[in-house]
């Protein structure tokens, strides 16, 4: 990972706009677009090798080792102060996963709880969903929903198999994740961040899903608890999203980026607006000379 050098702005405590940062030339950037290419191009080479109903766990046992790299290797890394049973983030955060994640948790569940355990599971999952559609975002936030996969323990029921955003985002501060979870006003809206390894999981994270979109696979964000329980109601949801059917089409996703949520037109590509056939015809014209006669 590159040395960072807009530390004390990057991980100012006031945190500043962090997908600004991403956009502007610096370290973090860097790490970001690293990050992204060298996912996108696992991918493609994974995709090739696995079968269809081991493509979930495949592409995300990749992404988490490359995860995994990058975040240990951050020069806030001593900084953190998230633990076992520091679960405010979990109970104030929305968190967006992709298809492929809630399948991966839905087949850790069905492999290490009872019928009764995933029960129990469910039910807490779809009354977090129903109020999730009730609510407007901004109200959602304010009815501190979190995350139905915490246990009355205060820890994480799948951390083995826990998203890729859960394994890349740290906060250098407990007391003011505690503050804002309890509402109290220490003039932040968010903790303090480690920057570097949020940059690097955001950019797997990118990569990812550029990827698997240009592979013919839904890899939009969806919110965590919908996902997983539509996971879990769906026989086969591995071979089923492995093959490209739209697995995940009830699901709360906010920000539609490619197909099967956005239709192909409405996507920022740098793609023709019009058909090719249009196209070819229109440079044949450019091409004739005005004093051309054609043949009929």
């Amino acid at each position: 990972m590159p040395p960072l050098n807009e530390q004390p702005i990057a991980n100012d405590p006031a945190n500043v706009d962090f997908l600004k940062c991403l956009q502007q030339p610096g370290d973090l950037r860097t790490l970001f677009l690293q990050a992204a290419e060298f996912q996108k191009k696992s991918v493609q080479k994974l995709m090739r090798g696995v079968t269809t109903s081991r493509r979930a766990s495949a592409i995300w046992s990749d992404a988490m080792n490359r995860v995994a790299q990058g975040v240990g290797e951050s020069p806030l890394a001593a900084d953190r102060e998230c633990g076992s049973g520091c679960h405010f983030c979990c109970r104030f955060s929305t968190v967006d996963i992709m298809p492929m994640e809630a399948v991966v948790i839905a087949e850790y569940l069905q492999d290490h709880c009872s019928a009764a355990e995933r029960d129990a599971l469910k039910s807490r999952l779809e009354k977090i969903v129903a109020l999730r559609k009730e609510a407007s975002p901004a109200k959602a936030a304010q009815l501190r929903l979190g995350c139905g996969l915490l246990g009355d323990d205060g820890l994480c029921s799948v951390y083995s198999v826990r998203p890729l955003i859960c394994a890349g985002v740290f906060s250098a501060s407990r007391d003011v994740c505690e503050a804002i979870f309890e509402n109290r006003d220490l003039g932040h809206d968010s903790p303090p961040f480690d920057n570097p390894a949020r940059a690097w999981a955001m950019g797997v994270s990118g990569g990812l899903q550029r990827a698997l979109s240009e592979s013919g696979l839904d890899g939009n964000l969806y919110e965590l608890n919908s996902a997983v329980l539509c996971a879990l109601n769906t026989p086969g949801a591995a071979e089923l999203w492995g093959r490209g059917v739209d697995v995940f089409a009830d699901c709360l996703c906010r920000d539609p980026h490619s197909p099967p949520r956005r239709r192909p037109e409405l996507l920022r590509f740098d793609a023709p607006s019009k058909p090719a056939s249009h196209l070819k015809a229109a440079r044949a014209r450019r091409r004739r000379p005005k004093n051309s006669i054609r043949k009929r």
